[in-house]
Order: structure tokens, then C-alpha cells, then sequence
């Protein structure tokens, strides 16, 4: 609850990329818009459209390095500050027309068994871009990672629940350390749902998209990340304790960076999360 609650106004930042900021109240708005480019953008690649997957990716980027990209597995990715701003920005578009070179289908002469042909040949074409066109696919990708997250978010009382037991499973067995982590990864994936690609949803019916179980652990990610600003906060009183709050916040210095940026993930499970590994070293 602390995790999606928005936090006091005294605590809202204006720079969402500031790491040494407290809380940001639209990141999840963000993740959630920054989800949808994304499998939108997974979507064009399966059906070869690099081009328009390019030009989504490194739209409203100020640098080339920075272009979005559908395996990117991380938070605050959204090049714009607000889910609105950037949606906007792509209604605000007029339908443009990009001039893309790509191979021909033959080569110079006219045939690819031409001893005397060297180089490639190019043909030009022009790509439609639709501004709005990609906003309403965005949109309605959000709608779809919406509902699912509306069910996924009751996994993390079962976790918490989970979390609980192993540790006062752990103190009655006096088991500490490696051992109870140990513990917990078992009882963890005793407690663990079904993978969600192979499942559907609820209601409406219909398969999962793709990238719900990685959706799932970058919400998990977020959560715990607006869980431990809120704690520490200055101003926090969910923390009164004066040397509990400065052990937190040396054990949460040499995690926080993981909670930031890129970071690795699997689909078939391994390792646990930023989020699971924090939970468990507490």
C-alpha cells in the first residue's frame, strides 16, 4: 500500500531523472506508457517493420545512445517527464514521410548470378510516419497492460504473505543468512503462479501479451523503489526510529543503483529481481 500510495506533495520532485530526489508521483503512469512503446515496438519487429520501430524508439531522444529499445528491462526509460506529454507529442505530429534505403531484390544486371556485378543495389522508398496513428496503438496497448497489472498487483500480498512466513519460519528454525534465502527461493516457488504467457486473463478472455511477466517485475521494481523514498524520507513518519533509519539508509545506499538504469532478467526465472534480492537481504 505504501509502495502505490501517492506520497505528500512536500515530497513530489520536478525532475523525474534526479536519483538523489525523494518521490516521483507519475512513474507509474511513465512505466506504464514506457511498457506499451515498448511492445508496440516488439510488435512492429515481428512483423519487419524496423524502420517504424527505429524512428518510435528514438523519438523525442536528445541523444542517439538513448534510443529505446524493446529489451531494455528498467524504469524512467520515457524520454518525457509525463505520460501525457509524450502521447501529446505524438497526436501533435503531422503524418511525415521518410525517405528509407534498402536493398534491392536484385542486384546491378539484373540477375544475383552475374559474375560482373560487385556492388549492392538500393532502392529508395517512403515510409508514412502517423503520429497518431502510433498514439492509438500505444493507447491501447496501455489499456491492455493496465488490466493485466490491475490482476498481477494481487500477487504482491500472496509474495508479502510468502515473505512472512519464510521468515518466521527462519526464526523458529534459528536459520539465518544464505541458508533462509535458501529457504525462500523454495518457498517462493512453492507459492509462485503460473507463468503469465501461458495464461489469460480473467475477464475478455484472450493470451497475456509478452512482456507481462518482465511488466510484472519492473512494477515490482518501482513499487519498492517508492517504498524505501517514502520510508526515508526526511519528513517520513512510517520511520521514527533515528538509527533504524540511518541503518536503512546505508543498507539502501549500496542497492539503490540497482534500481536504476538497465538491469538483468530473465524469462525462465534464475536469479531474483532488484526488488526479490532486496527483500530477501532484509
Amino acid at each position: 500500500a505504501i509502495a502505490l500510495a501517492p506520497p505528500p506533495p512536500d515530497l513530489m520532485v520536478a525532475n523525474h531523472r534526479d536519483h538523489n530526489s525523494k518521490v516521483s508521483t507519475n512513474g507509474l503512469s511513465r512505466l506504464l506508457t514506457q511498457r506499451a512503446v515498448q511492445q508496440v515496438m516488439f510488435y512492429q519487429g515481428v512483423q519487419n517493420d524496423e524502420v517504424m520501430a527505429r524512428w518510435l524508439g528514438e523519438f523525442m531522444q536528445k541523444e542517439p545512445e538513448s534510443c529505446l529499445s524493446p529489451d531494455f528491462h528498467g524504469v524512467d526509460a520515457l524520454p518525457l517527464p509525463s505520460s501525457a506529454a509524450y502521447i501529446c507529442g505524438l497526436l501533435s505530429l503531422p503524418i511525415t514521410l521518410l525517405s528509407v534505403r534498402r536493398p534491392a531484390l536484385r542486384p546491378p544486371g539484373g540477375s544475383r548470378n552475374n559474375p560482373y556485378t560487385k556492388d549492392a543495389a538500393f532502392d529508395e522508398i517512403a515510409v508514412e510516419v502517423s503520429g497518431q496513428f502510433l498514439a492509438e496503438s500505444i493507447m491501447k496497448m496501455r489499456t491492455t497492460v493496465a488490466q493485466e497489472w490491475l490482476q498481477d498487483l494481487k500477487i504482491f500480498v500472496s509474495e508479502d504473505d510468502a515473505l512472512r512466513k519464510r521468515h518466521a519460519v527462519a526464526i523458529q528454525a534459528g536459520v539465518a543468512g544464505s541458508k533462509a534465502n535458501d529457504d525462500a527461493k523454495k518457498m517462493n516457488e512453492a507459492n509462485s503462479h503460473p507463468a503469465f504467457e501461458v495464461g489469460r486473463l480473467s475477464s475478455g478472455g484472450g493470451r497475456s501479451s509478452p512482456f507481462r511477466k518482465a511488466s510484472y517485475d519492473l512494477l515490482k521494481l518501482l513499487a519498492t523503489r517508492t517504498a524505501m523514498d517514502c520510508v526515508l524520507a526526511e519528513n517520513s513518519k512510517l520511520l521514527s526510529n533515528k538509527s533504524s533509519r540511518q541503518w536503512l539508509l546505508r543498507f539502501w545506499g549500496g542497492r539503490r543503483d540497482g534500481f536504476h538504469g538497465h538491469s538483468t532478467w530473465t524469462q525462465g526465472g534464475g536469479d531474483p529481481g532488484a526488488s526479490d534480492s532486496l527483500l530477501l537481504a532484509l
